[in-house]
């Protein structure tokens, strides 16, 4: 074991924060919120951003940094200099543009002062195509830094991408001394740029006792306008139609007129289907409620509220989905596709719906209508399914099973 491991891990996590940016940040909050209570002596964020701050949140430290604005110092600086001989070797013939290069080379002097200032000895990235500077910086700290990587489902969102630089993501699992994944389907994908290294799976966790608070439920319902009669359908995630909302929208109109005593709730990330979305909330200002950003601590509520969740995520890039497991934790039955590792999550009419998706990676909508109006015309069906969701999430995706598996993952980097 390296002799850095015996002093306690003191891991920076590079990665999308905070939420509502989506799964890995939302990893990234449960993994800080366990580390409190783990034997972790320091807990540093980087994330790069269009702004630079340093923010102290209980014991974990964030750093937001702006490439841009740290362009100019950083390649000016003779310091830095230094690292272009190893920096040239090491991305050399891996098919990266000039920008890609600058970007890399500011990225790297930045996680290096960072790293230095707080005596990190374990470093996590989070995201392949966001983890660039991790294959030099293997290479630059040698075994003073152990380096852990885990991957997504960024070989089907950016397939093109990365198969034009598939010698440098499969050189970075092979470097990173662990790679994790957050469900089989993602792990296995990378089969596609040659990798035969075993990824390990960790899928992520949610806090069971955060979806576990059944008095949040008349307040939300209250304020929200849903008699007990009502039928409370929820998608909580970003505005896009990778997520599949725009299928939602395309049949809710039907759905309202068959059962007029169902609500829409749509909460989570603004993007480009907002306005769709605010559009219908003024057609059908009765059966229809938008709220974008909300803050990460209401987030419960809105679960615990509702009746029926949503995650009609198209294609195949889904590793499973965060919103799928918060709905789980809060007893609630999931209607999903079967995009990616949904079907690891949701077992098929025992604890939610599965809707396959047609042949070209679209929702079949006419299946999605049927599924929401089966568990909308039956209230004892949605309590039976979301009891056994709940007996699942407690069995699978515990976030202290989640935080203890990466702090082992950890350790196993000091490893020599």
């Amino acid at each position: 074991m390296n002799n850095l491991a015996n002093n306690g891990i003191r891991v920076m996590l590079v990665g999308p924060y905070p939420p509502p940016f989506g799964g890995i940040s939302s990893l990234i909050v449960s993994l800080l919120e366990g580390f409190q209570t783990e034997d972790v002596d320091k807990a540093v964020v980087v994330y790069f951003d269009n702004k630079n701050s340093i923010e102290i949140m209980d014991r974990a430290i964030i750093y937001r940094l702006s490439v841009k604005k740290h362009a100019i110092q950083k390649i000016l600086s003779p310091i830095n200099w230094l690292l272009l001989p190893k920096l040239i070797l090491t991305y050399r013939s891996k098919g990266l543009s000039l920008k890609d290069h600058i970007r890399n080379f500011i990225q790297i002097s930045l996680l290096l002062e960072v790293a230095k200032k707080e005596r990190i000895n374990v470093a996590s990235f989070f995201q392949s195509d966001c983890s660039m500077p991790l294959l030099f910086l293997k290479k630059w700290w040698k075994d003073k830094v152990g380096i852990a990587l885990t991957v997504f489902g960024e070989i089907y969102d950016l397939n093109q991408y990365m198969m034009q630089r598939k010698k440098l993501f499969l050189e970075m699992i092979v470097s990173s001394d662990i790679v994790l994944s957050s469900s089989c389907h993602c792990a296995l994908a990378y089969s596609q740029i040659g990798n035969t290294r075993e990824i390990e799976v960790v899928y992520v966790g949610v806090s069971l006792d955060r979806f576990d608070s059944p008095d949040l439920r008349k307040n939300f319902r209250d304020e929200f306008g849903v008699d007990d009669g009502e039928t409370a359908i929820l998608f909580m995630g970003r505005f896009e139609s990778e997520m599949g909302l725009d299928s939602i929208f395309n049949i809710a109109s039907k759905i309202i007129a068959v059962n007029p005593k169902v609500k829409f709730i749509m909460a989570g990330a603004s993007g480009a289907l907002t306005s769709q979305a605010l559009d219908l909330e003024s057609k059908y200002p009765q059966h229809f409620i938008v709220r974008n950003n909300i803050p990460f601590s209401e987030q419960p509520a809105y679960y615990i509220g509702s009746d029926i969740v949503l995650a009609p995520t198209v294609d195949q890039h889904a590793c499973m989905g965060v919103t799928i497991k918060e709905a789980m934790a809060a007893s609630k039955p999931v209607i999903g596709s079967d995009s990616g590792g949904i079907p690891e999550a949701i077992i098929d009419h025992e604890t939610g719906i599965i809707v396959p998706l047609l042949d070209n990676g679209k929702n079949n909508e006419i299946l999605f209508h049927d599924a929401i109006l089966t568990l909308a015309n039956d209230s004892i069906l949605q309590n039976k399914l979301g009891k056994t969701a709940r007996f699942r999430a407690e069995e699978l995706f515990s976030d202290k099973v989640t935080v203890q598996k990466y702090q082992d993952a950890f350790y196993k980097t000091l490893d020599d």
